[in-house]
């Protein structure tokens, strides 16, 4: 892997001046603060929200995985919040489901063109993070971008296994 040269805050705007109107999938959502800052910057791109917003009973031992109805609050208030800004009508649709299980249903369904980015943010457990790179990267479009975060040596990879996962793919 490379770094692309520039801090996550810059990505929504690296998007929208290299693939402009495309489709893009963020893994990972939570109370929503990147989802919000690529809607904000990425101001033609459509973004598939993809998070099953509930508690993981083993292998996420992470201060996100918080109980069901504290996901249930969180999920409610991001909908609400972008139901109230007129800019991202029609830009965003939730997908309340495993990362690792939506390529197969967007190819089923044809739920558009194949994605121009996947933006991994979801359990960063080795394995949840290889499973997603496994299925995620062959739903790419031609040129596209497969990126994410919480790429770091720190641990033996149970927890936090991006870097891992990302060198072996």
């Amino acid at each position: 892997p490379e770094s692309a040269g520039f801090s996550e805050q810059m990505l929504g705007s690296f998007l929208d001046q290299t693939y402009g109107e495309a489709l893009g999938v963020l893994l990972g959502v939570g109370k929503g603060a990147r989802a919000l800052e690529l809607l904000n910057a990425w101001q033609r791109g459509v973004l598939f929200l993809v998070d099953p917003y509930i508690h993981l009973r083993r292998g996420y031992e992470r201060e996100e995985n918080v109980q069901d109805d504290e996901h249930q609050r969180m999920y409610e208030h991001l909908r609400n919040v972008l139901h109230e800004r007129p800019d991202v009508q029609g830009r965003y649709s939730f997908v309340r489901e495993f990362s690792f299980a939506v390529p197969s249903l967007w190819k089923e369904k044809k739920w558009g063109p194949q994605p121009m980015i996947a933006f991994l943010d979801a359990n960063p457990s080795y394995g949840a993070v290889r499973t997603d790179l496994e299925a995620w990267w062959p739903l790419l479009a031609s040129g596209g971008l497969l990126a994410g975060s919480n790429y770091t040596s720190e641990g033996d990879g149970s927890i936090v296994g991006v870097s891992i996962a990302v060198d072996e793919f």
